[in-house]
């Protein structure tokens, strides 16, 4: 997931305005102008490989936005959590504790869980 989130922060933060102050072109990057295509490709990337299985998704999405977080400039970190709670972020997620006979991953029957994972 690393990769594809440093690839569409390249291409989604980098802007140009039109001048500089030296009457140049010069490339700005902001953290908050790209927000929202890093947080699709993050939820995009969470989806791939996940067997539909909400407790594996969430688990997935939830480490992407605190990447996310954690990546921010600090000058934009309390408007980018503030985005990212609305997208459903939650700083204190806690990973699914399964219950005797589900998986740990995906939270299915073990019986009928795809991961592969079990006997």
């Amino acid at each position: 997931m690393a990769d594809v989130m440093s690839a569409i922060k390249d291409e989604a933060f980098t802007q140009e305005p039109a001048i500089d102050g030296d009457g140049c072109k010069a490339k700005v990057k902001s953290f908050t102008a790209g927000l929202s295509a890093l947080m699709e490709a993050a939820e995009t990337e969470s989806m791939r490989g996940c067997g539909l299985s909400d407790v594996l998704y969430e688990s997935r999405v939830q480490e992407a936005y605190a990447d996310i977080l954690a990546s921010a400039p600090d000058a934009e970190k309390s408007s980018v959590e503030v985005t990212l709670r609305e997208r459903g972020y939650d700083p204190d997620y806690a990973p699914y504790e399964a219950d005797e006979g589900e998986c740990d991953l995906t939270g299915i029957d073990i019986n009928c869980c795809p991961c592969g994972r079990h006997p």
